[in-house]
């Protein structure tokens, strides 16, 4: 039998390939054939069980980034990250809204399909195996938290309170048998492939980092006679700007943010780079912050491992 990595890398590729051939890559008139990252999501229900059961809930593709130049015209209209592994995040909340929409239709229709029924109609919805009501809910803390710490900081104590009580509402959850893996054809942007950049490289010495001029050390000096008012201050938004890492460069620096690789000669951006949103998204989970208000965060709402090729 097969690994449950190469099963769902083979499932992701199945659903790729059954997708409709506009906007996939092509082999060009002159034999070039075009590639692009892609990513997908398997939820497996059942892991190593005789009913285990794997079902691809998004696939996507995708290489590119809106400039920063660009953002303030966009007016929250644009979407700004569409790397493939950004675009399978947003597809499976989206996957996960649809079934969370099932579950309120079948209970809607089930005094419907009772009375079908009972008229001897067999016809009836079956339950959705990914998402259920929610069967524990966490333990309440006191209005109160006087009790618990005696000089509690009023801000912190009401952001717990109506984090607790936002949890607490959540009505529904991730059937607790399941895992949810992403499948990549290639290492995701930033930390996780810069191995790989290095291996690349005809020469893999790492980059020299440019340290800080001693002007750049020197503090502000104070108004003169012959320069009665003091320099301005520099852009703190340029000044950030240099300090950021491109997406490949300086690639012997690790565990640091870094932005989205683009060519040369393309505008920068600011968007961090995957690696970097996908270790986000192992502290937040998966779970988006609208879909939050609706399905509740548990231990596996998280990735529990990204497959990709050897």
């Amino acid at each position: 039998m097969e690994s449950l990595p190469t099963r769902i890398a083979r499932l992701v590729h199945t659903h790729f390939d059954g997708l409709p051939p506009r906007s996939k890559p092509i082999v060009r008139d002159d034999g070039t054939r075009e590639w692009i990252p892609m990513s997908g999501v398997v939820v497996v229900r059942g892991e190593n069980t005789p009913v285990e059961e794997l079902t691809c809930v998004a696939v996507t593709s995708g290489a590119k980034c809106l400039s920063a130049a660009q953002i303030p015209h966009c007016k929250g209209l644009v979407l700004h990250d569409w790397h493939a592994e950004i675009l399978a995040l947003r597809a499976f909340n989206y996957w996960l809204l649809g079934e969370v929409r099932a579950v309120v239709e079948m209970e809607n229709n089930s005094s419907t399909s009772a009375a079908a029924a009972t008229a001897g109609d067999s016809t009836t919805r079956k339950k959705s195996p990914f998402v259920r009501r929610r069967q524990q809910q966490r333990q309440r803390i006191p209005r109160s938290t006087t009790d618990l710490n005696p000089n509690p900081d009023t801000e912190t104590a009401t952001e717990t309170q109506t984090q607790t009580e936002t949890e607490e509402s959540t009505p529904f959850e991730l059937h607790p048998a399941l895992k949810i893996y992403m499948y990549c054809t290639c290492a995701p942007c930033g930390d996780a492939s810069m191995e790989l950049t290095m291996a690349a490289q005809d020469d893999p010495t790492p980059w020299e980092i440019p340290e800080q001029s001693d002007t750049d050390k020197q503090p502000p000096q104070p108004p003169s006679e012959t320069q009665p008012h003091p320099p301005p201050p520099p852009d703190p938004e340029t000044e950030t700007e240099s300090k950021l890492l491109d997406g490949r460069a300086h690639f012997s620096k690790l565990g640091i943010v870094r932005r989205k690789p683009a060519r040369a000669d393309a505008s920068s951006t600011k968007s961090k780079s995957c690696s970097d949103k996908l270790a986000l998204r192992q502290v937040s989970s998966l779970i988006s912050r609208e879909m939050g208000l609706l399905v509740a965060v548990t231990r596996n709402a998280y990735l529990a491992g990204v497959v990709m090729p050897s």
